[in-house]
């Protein structure tokens, strides 16, 4: 088995630029709510905030496991876990992930990049099948 790195990595710029670019807008929507510095702050430790921002930590992965499978030819499964995989490294070895959320919460997500992004993958298989069985 031969895995495709071309896809692996376009599907970690696409699962980075699903978080980050969600987390931008969640930000933005806070500070529009808000008011004032203050309460900027309270909104962001609010468990709105808290519960959107850890559904985009598992709709990034899914995304770009989503993508990965797709961009193999073979062996779909393994290219969307090998992205979950990537991801789940670099967030274990980036210290600011933990910086911003409860311990838990964090570590939460990152138990669950993994079954996402493996998910993702699964959606993939899903829709293939469907357009076979159609088409």
């Amino acid at each position: 088995m031969r895995l495709r790195y071309r896809a692996i990595i376009y599907g970690c710029l696409v699962s980075y630029g699903v978080f980050f670019g969600g987390t931008i807008f969640v930000n933005m929507v806070a500070a529009a709510a808000s008011g004032d510095q203050a309460s900027l702050q309270v909104a962001r430790q609010s468990a709105a905030f808290m519960t959107a921002l850890f559904s985009l930590s598992l709709v990034a992965p899914a995304a770009g496991g989503y993508l990965a499978a797709r961009m193999s030819p073979r062996a779909e499964l393994t290219h969307a876990l090998a992205v979950g995989l990537v991801i789940t490294i670099l967030a274990v070895l980036n210290p600011a992930f933990f910086s911003n959320r409860p311990d838990l919460l964090g570590l939460l997500g990152i138990v669950l990049t993994l079954p996402a992004a493996f998910i993702g993958g699964c959606l993939r298989l899903s829709r293939s099948e469907r357009s076979t069985v159609s088409g």
